[in-house]
């Protein structure tokens, strides 16, 4: 586990401690209304920890199979393995089917999908068919939030989860905030999600004496939150003779990756700014009725975006009465806060020690290119360049710093999907490899849960 990753972890674990504590805490007199009210925050900050900790137990995993690749270039070497029997699954300490360890990588995910069905009126490959099998009952053990595989035919299957983990590897914006944010499994059959707001509460208030009537208001709702449902889908189309005939790790390791890296950058961009046009969701930045706050500076400094910061989160104190929990900013503006220093030449931003840095503004605890790198004013930072646009304003040079209640942001996500398909393009011999999943994002539930600082003070920074 990273140190950026251990510190998010160790303050979500105090947030869920303290959470705790206050329910035990309560005094005997507490309402159930207030207690109620504690109870919430103690389930909702132990959910944001076990999210929190079972997704860097499994970036661990992929890290360290990562780790165990040989250092050569080359293919690895196929070794004789004994067969698997039919119906027989081992998982756990077992290899998985299309994993990335040496006694499973002479079989291709690909190639299998195509034997499995072959083009051509060929008889399918019943070996293949049933590694396919196995590994679609792999993913619903080894993989939670994997729960759906579609094996019609065999036509479309989740890809294997060391294909999924090595997403990241390529060089493009990954999705930070998204993962930050945490998504729940799309609920089966549902196209659109909608929650009812309140828009007249309660009313409580002093009886003016004994026997007279007491404050009565009856709630009423109007308008709604909604999510409608999105597909995110790319394909690239290729010869059938380069899934065929080529290595296998060629194949498995550069059609997928490049498909789910495009995949992932897209999503982190459409959490961020979508507008809701083209298909895609409404994103943070253009959901209406959130907090705005003007940052105009003809020169900008460390110190006059920190107190636009503590506006911010004053703004969702004050508006959503429950504290924010992240800050978002793209990698030019944490890198600009680092660059800092004060009139003496000090750094304002400097790395954590163990007896704690004295009179900066943040401190750094990681040099992670994306996701959590430090802390300020309490809230840790994440770096997301995907989610946050540089082509702000009227001026278009400008990026967004976000203060927020991630904890208010609703994500849901099917598992992703991968299917090859040959008919289409079977005059030219080839083949079309598509990924795709659904999801579906609000952000309008609270939408005073969200700060956004703009303005000229944000233009491109120098260094």
């Amino acid at each position: 586990m990273t140190p950026e990753q251990k510190a998010a972890l160790e303050a979500a674990k105090t947030k869920m401690r303290d959470a705790l504590q206050a329910v035990v805490d309560a005094p005997d007199d507490v309402t159930t209304e207030d207690l109620e009210a504690l109870e919430a925050e103690a389930t909702e900050a132990t959910e944001d920890f076990e999210r929190m900790q079972s997704g860097f137990e499994r970036r661990a995993s992929a890290a360290q199979a990562l780790a165990d690749l040989p250092d050569a270039p080359s293919f690895p070497e196929v070794r004789a393995q004994a067969p698997v029997h039919q119906g027989e699954i081992r998982v756990g300490q077992e290899p998985l089917t299309y994993g990335r360890t040496v006694g499973s990588s002479e079989r291709s995910f690909l190639q299998d999908m195509i034997k499995a069905s072959p083009p051509g009126g060929r008889a399918p490959d019943q070996a293949a068919a049933e590694r396919l099998m196995r590994h679609a009952h792999e993913m619903n053990v080894e993989r939670r939030d994997s729960t759906t595989t579609d094996t019609t035919s065999l036509g479309e299957m989740v890809p294997p989860m060391w294909m999924v983990d090595r997403f990241a590897a390529i060089a493009r914006a990954g999705r930070p905030l998204a993962n930050a944010i945490g998504s729940a499994p799309l609920p089966a059959g549902t196209e659109n999600i909608i929650i009812p707001k309140v828009t007249t509460g309660g009313s409580v208030h002093f009886q003016t004496s004994q026997n007279t009537a007491i404050a009565e208001q009856d709630m009423v709702t109007g308008g709604t939150a909604q999510a409608v449902v999105k597909t995110i889908a790319g394909q690239i189309d290729t010869s059938l003779q380069s899934i065929e005939w080529a290595a296998i790790g060629m194949v498995d390791g550069f059609f997928l990756p490049e498909l789910a890296s495009l995949h992932a950058n897209i999503f982190e961009t459409s959490v961020g700014a979508a507008n809701n046009t083209n298909g895609a969701w409404q994103g943070i930045l253009g959901t209406s009725g959130t907090q705005s706050i003007a940052y105009a500076a003809a020169s900008p400094t460390a110190g006059s975006l920190y107190s636009k910061v503590a506006d911010a989160w004053q703004q969702i104190d004050t508006g959503r009465f429950l504290p924010a929990d992240i800050i978002v900013m793209h990698p030019r503006r944490w890198a600009a806060l680092v660059a800092a220093s004060d009139t003496t030449g000090r750094p304002l931003v400097v790395p954590y020690a163990s007896h704690g840095p004295m009179n900066t503004i943040a401190d750094q605890s990681s040099f992670a290119s994306e996701g959590y790198v430090g802390e300020m004013q309490g809230l840790p930072v994440l770096k997301s360049s995907a989610a946050i646009p540089t082509n702000d304003g009227a001026g278009t040079t400008n990026d967004v710093v976000l203060v927020m209640r991630k904890a208010d942001l609703l994500l849901w996500e099917s598992p992703i999907r991968t299917r090859v398909l040959y008919e289409v393009l079977s005059g030219a011999l080839s083949v079309r490899i598509q990924l795709y999943n659904y999801s579906a994002f609000m952000a309008d539930r609270y939408p005073k849960a969200i700060s956004a600082i703009r303005g000229t003070g944000l233009a491109t920074p120098s260094f």
